[in-house]
């Protein structure tokens, strides 16, 4: 089950607060905010946040995250899902598709995968 959202710090720090108004009910965090992993927390630190909290990655990374969620999921990890979100995403449109994603997937839909936020 899909507990929350983590963003990472590549995306806005503005985000988390105006989805949370947007789209009450997912928890949403932002790396270095909210109580999140700091700034400059590798990758796959960040994947194993993320399996060991039921949180889906939103990133804007899709150069190293394939290859970080594939050693990941080697090792026996169980990742809620990796989310491509390109920083200049409009954030009204993300706050829909949040809560789309939060009320209607199934759990373990999204495991161990990476999607593109127009995919939803």
């Amino acid at each position: 089950m899909i507990r929350g959202f983590l963003l990472d710090e590549h995306l806005p720090k503005w985000w988390p607060a105006t989805i949370r108004r947007l789209a009450p009910g997912p928890i949403v965090k932002r790396s270095a905010l909210d109580d999140a992993p700091p700034e400059g927390t590798p990758d796959p630190v960040l994947l194993r946040y993320c399996e060991e909290h039921s949180f889906v990655l939103f990133t804007d990374n899709r150069t190293t995250m394939p290859g970080h969620l594939d050693e990941f999921k080697a090792a026996g990890g169980r990742m809620p899902g990796i989310i491509h979100v390109p920083a200049d995403y409009d954030i009204k449109e993300l706050a829909i598709r949040v809560a789309l994603l939060y009320g209607a997937s199934f759990d373990g839909e999204l495991d161990n995968q990476i999607f593109y936020i127009w995919d939803f």
